[in-house]
């Protein structure tokens, strides 16, 4: 049904659902949807990757950034092998 003439366009939407939908006005509060679950789960990926990755080439990294070595000896990794 096209608008009428005092009705604008661009008008936003009423905030509240309107009664022809019970189970939109029935949801409040907040909700955990699967865009929010795969940001969670995404974000746990990447830092468990950045941790494998981190010990993983360990050597490589004390190599080029001699300071981390303080960090991995903290940390119970120190390869032991300086300046390689």
């Amino acid at each position: 049904m096209p608008p009428t003439l005092d009705e604008d366009p661009l008008d936003p939407p009423p905030a509240e659902a309107p009664a022809s939908f019970p189970l939109l006005a029935a949801k409040t509060g907040p909700r955990l949807d699967t865009a929010v679950l795969a940001s969670w789960a995404v974000s746990l990926a990447l830092l468990a990757a950045l941790g494998w990755g981190g010990v993983r080439w360990r050597t490589d990294i004390m190599h080029a950034w001699p300071p981390s070595e303080r960090l991995y000896a903290a940390l119970g990794l120190a390869s032991g092998q300086r300046g390689q």
